[in-house]
């Protein structure tokens, strides 16, 4: 009896903690690297989130959240894969991508925040490549 009570207390453990991680999806338009020695390997990403308004995707709130050196970096490459990234070049990208012609100027980017709402834990990006016209 004690051992299903306690089984069944940490799957709720387990699946609770999951459940709590929130997911932010946008568009990455500046990634800024801290200048201060001690606190190498963190920074702070501005963003901006979608709100969907008449079947359209426009621009919504503008945030900015932190990234420290723990900060797990992939890059997806088709609908649920993904590669491992260094936050280098994620910040390339985002270079990149904000110089680049289009309506949203920036990388598509997913950020976890775990359990604290002020820093990155996880980011996956993805950059799309633009398909060249062939003349006929």
């Amino acid at each position: 009896m004690l051992r299903k009570f306690v089984c069944a207390a940490i799957m709720v453990v387990l699946v609770g903690g999951v459940a709590m991680a929130e997911s932010i999806r946008g568009i990455v338009t500046k990634v800024t690297p801290s200048k201060d020695e001690d606190k190498k390997g963190t920074g702070t990403i501005s963003f901006y989130s979608f709100k969907k308004v008449d079947d359209k995707f426009e621009k919504g709130d503008e945030m900015e959240i932190k990234y420290h050196k723990d900060t797990k970096v992939h890059v997806g490459k088709k609908k649920d894969e993904k590669e491992d990234s260094d936050m280098d070049k994620f910040i390339e990208a985002v270079e990149a991508a904000s110089k680049g012609k289009g309506k949203f100027k920036g990388v598509f980017t997913t950020i976890d925040i775990g359990d604290s709402k002020d820093k990155a834990t996880s980011i996956t990006y993805r950059v799309f490549k633009r398909k060249k016209k062939v003349d006929d």
